[in-house]
C-alpha cells in the first residue's frame, strides 16, 4: 500500500510522506499525471482516470473545500494522537464557520466518506469529536441532508455499540436531527437491518433509535406492522437488555396501533412464540401492556424507559416481581413456572422510570419487603414468632397484595417490640 501525500502547490507537484496510509482504492499519479488530472477535474468535475476509481488527487481537491492540506495531514497522523485530537477540534471550528451552501456536492460527499476512519479511531476524544462533527454537518445541511442521508446513516452506524452514555446520546442526536428533514421510516429502513448484528450493544442501540423515532414523531409516519415484525425476534434475544428494550418497544407499538388494529402486533408475537418455541411469550407481552407505563423522552431529549434494570445498593433486598413480563426480561424464554422455589440474584431488578444512562448506575434501593417464612438465617426469636406462618400453604405464583403487606408489617412491629424489651 502506497504511503503518499498530495500537496496542492502552484507547481502542482507531489511529495511522499510516511505519515499517511491510504486505502487501496486511492491511486496516485506522477507529477505530470497529477497536473493533468487536476486540470481535467477542475474543468469537467470528474477524474480523468474515473473509469477505475477516484484517485487521491481528486479526493484532495474535493476535500480542500472543507479540509486544508495541513489539517488533512493532522487528521491522518497515526503516530501522534494529539495531532489527530487537535485536528478534529479544528475541523469542528471550520465546519461551524463554513457556508455549506457554497461547498460543492462532491466535496460534501467526499467529506462524509472521510469520517468513518476517524470514527474508528482508538482514541476516544477523536472518535467522540468526529461524532460531534457528523452531528454538526447534519445541522448545517438542514433540508439538504435529504440528499446525503444514506451516506450519513452508514457513517453513524459505525459508532453504534459504544458502552458510554455520552457517546450513545450523541449518535442518537444524529438520527434525531436527520429525522427532522428525512421521513423517519426511511431512516429506520436503513437502520433496522442491524437488529441482527452480532454485537448485542449494537442491537440495543438500534432498538433505542427506533424508540426515539416513534417518541419524536406521529405514529402515522411509521409502518408499525413492519416494525412489529422486525422487532419481534428481539423479544427472545439471548441478552437481557435487548429483550428489555424490545418489550419497551412493543408497549409503544401497542399504544400506536390503538384499539381494533392489534392484529399485526398479535401476529408478530405469535409467530416468534411458535417458531422459537417460546411458550408464554404472548402472556409476557400482555403483562407488559397492562402496566400502562410507556418509555418517554425527557425535556433534555434523554430516553427514559417505563421499566429499567437497576442495581440495588443493599444486599439481600427482596423485590416481588412475579409478573410474566419481568420474569421474561430477567430470565428469558426458559422461565421455570415454579418461580417461588428459587430466589432472584440481587444484582439486577426492575424498577420504574430510568434514563438511558442508568443502565449501569447505582440507583436508590427499593423499600425492602420480606416474605413471611421465606427468609434465611432467622434468629431464634424470629423462628418462634413465624413458625405458624411457615406451616401455612403459600401460593407459588401469587403476587404480594396489600392485606399481606399489612399483616407482615404488624409482625415486624411485634418483633421490633420484643427485641426492644429483651
Amino acid at each position: 500500500m502506497d504511503k503518499v501525500s498530495c500537496v496542492l502547490t502552484c507547481e502542482l507537484s507531489c511529495s511522499h510522506s510516511p505519515s499517511l496510509t491510504l486505502p487501496p482504492t486511492r491511486r496516485h499519479h506522477g507529477s505530470a499525471q497529477f497536473a493533468t488530472c487536476v486540470r481535467h477535474f477542475e474543468t469537467f468535475g470528474v477524474c480523468v482516470f474515473a473509469a477505475q476509481a477516484p484517485c487521491l488527487c481528486c479526493v484532495v481537491v474535493r476535500l480542500s473545500s472543507l479540509i486544508s492540506h495541513e489539517l488533512h495531514q493532522q487528521l491522518l497522523d497515526r503516530k501522534n494522537y494529539q495531532n489527530r485530537t487537535y485536528g478534529v477540534e479544528k475541523l469542528k471550528r471550520v465546519l461551524s464557520e463554513v457556508d455549506i451552501k457554497s461547498v460543492p456536492c462532491e466535496s460534501i460527499e467526499e467529506f462524509i466518506n472521510f469520517l468513518p476512519g476517524l470514527l474508528e479511531d482508538s482514541n476516544f476524544k477523536v472518535m467522540f469529536s468526529t461524532l460531534q462533527v457528523l452531528n454538526l454537518l447534519v445541522q448545517k445541511l438542514d433540508m439538504c441532508a435529504n440528499r446525503y442521508f444514506e451516506r450519513i446513516i452508514l457513517v453513524a452506524l459505525k459508532a453504534l455499540g459504544d458502552a458510554r452514555t455520552i457517546t450513545r446520546n450523541e449518535y442518537l442526536n444524529v438520527f434525531r436531527q436527520l429525522m427532522k428533514t428525512v421521513p423517519p421510516q426511511r431512516v429506520l429502513d436503513l437502520v433496522i437491518g442491524n437488529l441482527k448484528h452480532k454485537k448485542p450493544r449494537v442491537r440495543e442501540d438500534v432498538l433505542n433509535v427506533i424508540m426515539v423515532a416513534i417518541l419524536s414523531h406521529p405514529e402515522i409516519e411509521f409502518d408499525i406492522p413492519k416494525l412489529c415484525s422486525e422487532v419481534a425476534p428481539c423479544l427472545v434475544d439471548n441478552k437481557r437488555k435487548v429483550r428489555h428494550f424490545a418489550f419497551e418497544l412493543f408497549a409503544l407499538f401497542d399504544h400506536c396501533l390503538g384499539s381494533g388494529r392489534k392484529l399485526p402486533f398479535i401476529n408478530a408475537v405469535e409467530k416468534v412464540e411458535k417458531n422459537e418455541d417460546a411458550e408464554g411469550l404472548m402472556a409476557a407481552v400482555e403483562a407488559r401492556r397492562a402496566r400502562h407505563a410507556l418509555p418517554k423522552l425527557s425535556s433534555d431529549g434523554t430516553l427514559e424507559y417505563g421499566l429499567v434494570l437497576v442495581i440495588p445498593r443493599q444486599r439481600g433486598s427482596l423485590y416481588f416481581a412475579s409478573e410474566a413480563d419481568m420474569d421474561w426480561v430477567m430470565d428469558g424464554p426458559r422461565v421455570s413456572s415454579a418461580r417461588s422455589h428459587r430466589s432472584k440474584p440481587d444484582s439486577e431488578r426492575l424498577h420504574g422510570y430510568g434514563s438511558l444512562g442508568s443502565l449501569t448506575d447505582d440507583l436508590p434501593p427499593q423499600r425492602r419487603i420480606a416474605s413471611a417464612g421465606k427468609g434465611k438465617n432467622k434468629l431464634p426469636w424470629e423462628k418462634s414468632s413465624l413458625s405458624s406462618i411457615e406451616n401455612e400453604p403459600q401460593p407459588s405464583n401469587t403476587p404480594m397484595y396489600n392485606d399481606e403487606v399489612i399483616s407482615i408489617n404488624k409482625i415486624h412491629a411485634q418483633l421490633f417490640e420484643r427485641e426492644k424489651n429483651e
